[in-house]
C-alpha cells in the first residue's frame, strides 16, 4: 500500500473506510492468504486514525471471514477479498459458494402478484397480462449481504411459492416442492451499474457503489423456461466467474 492513504472526515465512518481500503488491498493481492496485515499501530499511522479505529476495521474484516487475529502472530489473511461465484449450466448460489464461506442463507423481503409486462411475458413464454409472481430476496454469506434478487414466476403454476421459500430459505429447495427437481441456466446477461436505493439499503453499501447485475433464465431439463431472475451483486464482495 502507499505510504499514506487519504481518509474522508465526513460521511462514511472512519473504521468503515479503513476496512474498505484494507479489503481492496487484500483483493488486489497486496496481502495474499496466509500473509500478515500491518499492526494496529501501523494501520493507524498509514490512515491517520487512532488504534481504536484501526482495531474496529480489523474486527469488521474478521467478521467477514477475511482475516483472523492470532495471539503472538498478529492478523493473518485467511482468504481473498471477493467471493468467486460461478455462472455455469447449473447455477446455484449455495453450491457455488459453499467451499468459500461457512454459511449462506437467503430471506424473502417481499412478494406481489401482478400482470406480466411484455418483456417479462416474453422471457417466461407467457402472454402479456398473464399473472406473474414477483419475489424480492436478499442473500447473506459469512454474515454480510452479497446479493439482492428479483424473481418472476408464472403465478398460476407457482401459487404459494413465497411461503415455501420462506420455510426453506432456498429457491432450489422450493422448486423441488413444485415438481422441479433439476434445472439448467439457459442464459445469463451481465452488466455493471450504480447501486440504487434498494441496493444501498439491503446490501449495506456506501453511496457511489457499483453492483454487478446478472439477468438469467432457468429452464426445466426439457427446455421449458419457468424462472426469470435479476440479481444485483455487491461488486466489492463478489466476482462472477463464467464456466463452460
Amino acid at each position: 500500500m502507499a505510504d499514506k492513504v487519504g481518509i474522508s472526515r465526513s460521511g462514511v465512518a472512519l473504521w468503515r473506510q479503513v476496512a474498505d481500503q484494507l479489503r481492496g488491498a487484500i483483493d488486489r493481492g497486496e496481502f495474499p492468504p496466509a500473509s500478515k496485515l500491518p499492526s494496529e499501530f501501523e494501520i493507524g499511522r498509514q490512515f491517520g486514525v487512532n488504534r481504536h479505529t484501526a482495531r474496529a476495521a480489523i474486527a469488521h474484516l474478521a467478521s467477514e471471514g477475511l482475516v483472523q487475529t492470532r495471539h503472538g502472530l498478529g492478523t493473518i489473511v485467511t482468504r481473498s477479498g471477493r467471493l468467486s461465484y460461478p455462472i455455469r449450466l447449473r447455477t446455484r448460489l449455495s453450491a457455488g459458494l459453499s467451499d468459500q464461506v461457512a454459511s449462506i442463507n437467503s430471506r424473502l423481503l417481499g412478494t406481489q402478484e401482478q400482470e406480466a409486462t411484455p418483456s417479462i411475458a416474453a422471457e417466461l413464454g407467457l402472454s402479456p397480462g398473464d399473472s406473474v409472481l414477483e419475489l424480492e430476496t436478499v442473500s447473506i454469506a459469512a454474515d454480510r449481504p452479497i446479493s439482492l434478487a428479483t424473481h418472476w414466476l408464472d403465478a398460476g403454476r407457482f401459487r404459494g411459492f413465497a411461503e415455501v421459500f420462506e420455510t426453506t430459505g432456498s429457491m432450489t429447495a422450493a422448486f423441488r416442492q413444485f415438481g422441479i427437481d433439476d434445472y439448467i441456466r439457459r442464459e445469463t446477461r451481465v452488466l455493471a451499474e450504480g447501486a440504487g436505493e434498494a441496493e444501498l439499503t439491503h446490501l449495506d453499501l456506501p453511496k457511489g457503489s457499483i453492483v454487478l447485475v446478472a439477468t438469467g433464465t432457468n429452464t426445466t431439463l426439457d427446455g421449458e423456461v419457468f424462472h426469470l431472475t435479476r440479481t444485483r451483486f455487491a461488486a466489492d464482495r463478489i466476482e462472477l466467474r463464467i464456466e463452460h
